[in-house]
């Protein structure tokens, strides 16, 4: 039997669910998932990882978009977090990209596109991201009552399948 505390939620406007349910990795087999120390090394060691999935997707993403969208979500974590960072490259729903970066961040609320207008210089790297990927958010995942993971993600479809609608 498991403790019920112990299994992680995330937060989002559906309200609190469990992580084993809402896990957005569609093919458990086609994902990386990569421990990162809040180091600005782990910008490089993480788009090497992203470049390392790309290669069994060849020519089916745009690699520069992408790469530099792993770079300012790797950024973005640094910037915001004390704590180690898991990075996730996956394919899910209709062949989209989705890469996810998890943080200990002392922050606590989810941003929205809005708040993301509202603040100037600070969320650099969440404009690029907004202006680039088909579709992005955040999310806290709560790995127990008293510890919040903040989760940046960005999906990319194929290239050819056009634009998500906003």
């Amino acid at each position: 039997m498991t403790d019920a505390a112990a299994v992680p939620t995330y937060v989002n406007a559906q309200g609190a669910r469990s992580v084993n349910d809402q896990l957005r990795i569609d093919n458990p087999e086609s994902a990386s998932v990569l421990m990162l120390p809040a180091h600005p090394t782990s910008v490089l060691i993480g788009r090497h990882a992203v470049l390392a999935w790309l290669h069994f997707a060849p020519d089916r993403y745009d690699r520069a978009t992408v790469l530099l969208m792993a770079t300012e979500l790797l950024a973005n974590a640094l910037d915001y977090s004390n704590g180690p960072l898991v990075l996730t490259v996956s394919a899910g729903e209709d062949d989209r990209m989705r890469v996810e970066v998890q943080d200990a961040s002392p922050n606590r609320g989810v941003l929205t596109a809005a708040d993301v207008d509202r603040i100037s210089d600070e969320s650099r790297h969440l404009k690029m991201i907004r202006s680039l990927a088909d579709c992005w958010g955040t999310e806290l995942r709560l790995a127990d009552p008293e510890a919040a993971l903040r989760v940046v993600w960005f999906e990319c479809r194929p290239i050819g399948a056009g634009r998500l609608p906003r």
